[in-house]
């Protein structure tokens, strides 16, 4: 049932809420005051934009909100822009226009299609039953009670019931038994051969090994010569590393010698060559003032420089020294030089001295290492000589002893290779086994799926042909009931054939005129519509649905219309006449 309807920015409606209760509302009004904007806008509430009736550019500031009821529950829908938002009993259900759309569709159980059959007649749309060929209003309504839908059903049961049999029969031609395959004779597990065929080879192992031992007796080893050298490895090394230590000691002094400069110039010379610079300078100074310009005396004709020249006053020209003043510094860095120099000199020839004196022992150090290497190796050799011989004896008994195990391993390796195959053979046998009883097993599921698909598709065929058994006499009672209302008595017929051909009284309802046929027309969509939705949504909006008829047929309609609240609810009556009704939504421009 519907509550409350606000609408802000839709056209002729700004910030108007409209209230609404049980029984007729009727909305009245000049010609565009915007009656069937409010029938427009409660549907566009409910399904959204596919509901209006102009491009959506039309109404970007629209805002609309909904309070309405369904089974028991109350909703609220608020649509702004392109936002929406819908509550249920107080809490949010959903948010956005997609998410809102499907939630409320989902609470009527039925989309804008069967909700402008069973719910509403928009304005110009009272005749769009008559106005259908037969067929197209058998499909329009098999469509909305579902009957297509059954069709699609009993044509997908039995093609997919069909289909599972086809299944069914290609696995079961393409299944073969498998075969057991024969157990060797003599047949041992390969679990017990292999313990024994690995102590075999490891036998075959030790006997290849024993064979290589025996067949490489060493050589008996020869003492080296003993060394010429009497000096120690140490020793040598200690006047080694002290010779090389007077070599590094001598480059370095060498470096320091190389990195000095002499003296040029005594500290008194560069004094006096810093104080001519000073002068050289002043002169400079004193020319920048006289270059000023003088005064002169009007009298005595005596001339003075315009500049005060103060110290300057005595300075003579003096030719610059021979070097800068950066050079100047950088010989009193050389200061002190000739001595260091002197001293490097006399530690380079002491460095020399002493190297000359001290012996280069590099060839006796290479005689000692090769003669104790040589020892070493020696050693080792005859080491190697005594644990060959001591091992002898034992080692060729053994050898002997393992005689005939690399026969016994090619005996067990044949052995063991029969009963992997026939063990690999087994277990394939029973793999292929469970697979074959899985897909008989398949097959039994497939035949029974194809067996309840066709049998479903029989069901179905049955339920449509009860459907249709008890549409058309439940249309036909209903339709005719409210025609005889409508019209006060004058029409009291409504026949729906199976091929949908309505006739009224005997009359094509096409070939009637035109308030009748808009009768007619509202009494077979109201019925429907009471049949098709079973009440859940107990609304109907009547838009100008009278407008092709005369008063007489007007009120009579009305009055059929304030009686059906009997079966609904709510009736919203859109009319430029004046009307009864519980209600009044009056609109001016």
């Amino acid at each position: 049932m519907l509550k409350r309807l606000y609408l802000d920015n839709c056209f002729t409606h700004h910030d108007r809420t409209f209230d609404f209760s049980r029984g007729v509302t009727g909305i009245i009004g000049p010609n565009e005051s915007g009656k069937s904007l409010i029938v427009e806008m409660i549907r566009y509430a409910l399904f959204g934009s596919k509901a209006l009736r102009g491009e959506a550019a039309d109404y970007k500031k629209l805002h609309v909100e909904l309070d309405f009821d369904v089974n028991g529950s109350s909703y609220s829908v608020v649509r702004k822009a392109a936002k929406a938002t819908l509550t249920r009993d107080g809490a949010d259900l959903a948010s956005g226009t997609k998410p809102v759309n499907e939630a409320i569709q989902n609470a009527l159980g039925y989309d804008l299609t069967v909700f402008d059959v069973a719910n509403a007649c928009n304005q110009g749309n009272v005749e769009a039953l008559s106005d259908m060929t037969p067929s197209a209003r058998k499909a329009m309504v098999d469509r909305t009670v579902g009957l297509d839908t059954l069709d699609s059903l009993i044509s997908l049961a039995g093609t997919e019931g069909n289909a599972l049999k086809r299944e069914a029969e290609a696995v079961s031609r393409s299944l073969v038994e498998p075969v057991e395959p024969e157990q060797p004779e003599g047949y041992v597990s390969s679990e017990e051969l292999e313990p024994k065929r690995q102590d075999a080879q490891a036998r075959v192992g030790e006997q290849n090994q024993l064979r290589g031992f025996l067949a490489q007796a060493p050589e008996a080893p020869v003492e080296p010569e003993p060394c010429t050298v009497e000096q120690s490895l140490e020793d040598l090394e200690q006047v080694q590393e002290y010779r090389k230590t007077v070599e590094r000691n001598l480059a370095k002094l060498r470096a320091d010698l190389r990195g000095l400069e002499p003296e040029e110039y005594s500290s008194e010379e560069l004094d006096a060559l810093e104080t001519q610079w000073d002068a050289v300078e002043a002169w400079k100074q004193k020319q920048k003032l006289l270059a000023r310009g003088y005064h002169e005396c009007p009298k005595c004709e005596h001339q003075w420089p315009v500049a005060d020249l103060g110290d300057l006053e005595n300075v003579a020209e003096t030719e610059p020294p021979a070097i800068s003043r950066q050079e100047i510094t950088e010989h009193r860095r050389r200061l002190g030089n000739d001595e260091k120099i002197a001293g490097l000199k006399q530690a380079i020839s002491e460095a020399e001295a002493t190297l000359d004196e001290l012996p280069d022992v590099t060839e006796q150090i290479k005689q000692v290492e090769a003669y104790q290497a040589a020892l070493a190796a020696y050693q080792r050799q005859k080491e190697a000589y005594d644990q060959y011989n001591a091992q002898l004896a034992e080692k060729q008994a053994r050898f002997e002893e393992l005689e005939g195990s690399a026969e016994e391993l090619e005996q067990l390796t044949a052995q063991l290779q029969l009963a992997r195959d026939y063990e690999r053979d087994l277990d394939r046998y029973k793999r292929d086994s469970s697979v074959y009883e899985q897909k008989m097993e398949e097959v039994a599921d497939l035949q029974q799926r194809s067996e309840d698909f066709l049998k479903a598709r029989e069901i179905i065929k049955e339920l449509k042909v009860q459907v249709k058994t008890v549409l058309l006499p439940s249309l036909n009672k209903m339709a005719s009931f409210l025609l005889g209302q409508m019209t006060g008595g004058e029409r009291s017929m409504i026949e729906v054939s199976e091929d949908f051909e309505i006739m009224v009284d005997g009359q094509k309802i096409n070939t009637l005129s035109g308030s009748g046929k808009a009768v007619a027309n509202l009494s077979v969509r109201i019925a429907l519509g009471q049949i098709l939705t079973n009440k859940v949504f107990s609304v109907f909006l009547a838009d100008e649905v009278d407008a092709a008829m005369d008063d007489d047929r007007a009120e009579y309609t009305a009055q059929a219309l304030r009686r059906l609240t009997d079966q609904v609810s709510q009736v919203v009556l859109v009319t430029h006449k004046h009307t009864r009704a519980e209600e009044i939504i009056e609109l001016r421009k």
